[in-house]
């Protein structure tokens, strides 16, 4: 029987104890698998011809150690020598580790952030929405601290920051990248309104961000809009908060 070049791998392959594997049955939409029985005659075969071959490079016979574990190996029954047949295609797919990474799990908000006078105003919207009476209150605080009179309020333009921004799972969408997504927002506007500040209000709205965050921008924190409609008395607070912002203050 012929030896051929793959039956002569196979059998260095052995000789090294280097493990051979096969796949039990073929993958779905993959190529057949070819799989290769070596019989003992020609495992005795090529194994004379691996020892003439080594003999006449190395000018000794070490490999004839090896070459006897393979004639032993051989030597099995039959189904035994087929259980240790190889194969050229792919490896079965339980062989191979699971390389699917862990999604962190995604978190779900809503800010609003206003442009009113001189600073830009942050707060988170639980529901997304945003009523009239929170951007007016917005507006009188921004005259207020403009030393401007009621008349003079101008609406303020309001942009939403929204997460996740997607809802593909293969990217990260955990509390981690929406803070990095966030600074990247507020650094946006700040740059490009010129603003004073950044005013941030509601305790929502400061956990979003990490601390040391938008260095470069002057932050006061204070209590959100939703808070003071629900409880007036809790402008004196605000507005104690947010006063050394005022035009001369």
């Amino acid at each position: 029987m012929t030896v051929t070049e793959e039956h002569r791998r196979i059998l260095y392959l052995r000789a090294m104890d280097i493990p051979i594997y096969v796949s039990q049955a073929d993958c779905p939409g993959a190529l057949p698998t070819t799989r290769i029985a070596v019989p003992t005659p020609v495992i005795a075969d090529a194994a004379r011809a691996a020892s003439t071959v080594d003999a006449s490079t190395h000018g000794n016979s070490a490999p004839v150690g090896h070459l006897t574990k393979v004639l032993d190996v051989a030597s099995t029954p039959k189904e035994k020598a087929s259980a240790t047949a190889v194969t050229a295609g792919p490896s079965t797919p339980a062989a191979i580790p699971s390389t699917t990474p862990s999604t962190t799990q995604a978190v779900r908000f809503s800010l609003v952030l206003f442009r009113a006078g001189r600073w830009l105003w942050l707060e988170e919207t639980p529901d997304g929405a945003l009523a009239s009476d929170q951007v007016q209150l917005v507006a009188a605080m921004a005259a207020a601290l403009d030393n401007k009179g009621a008349s003079a309020k101008a609406k303020p333009v309001t942009s939403q920051f929204k997460w996740p921004p997607h809802n593909n799972a293969q990217f990260d969408l955990g509390e981690e990248a929406a803070r990095v997504g966030l600074e990247a927002f507020l650094q946006r506007h700040i740059d490009e309104s010129g603003c004073s500040g950044l005013i941030i209000m509601g305790e929502a709205a400061v956990l979003r961000l990490g601390e040391g965050a938008l260095s470069m921008a002057a932050i006061t924190k204070t209590l959100g809009t939703r808070d003071m409609i629900m409880q007036p008395d809790l402008k004196k607070q605000v507005w104690s908060d947010i006063k050394s912002l005022a035009s001369g203050g």
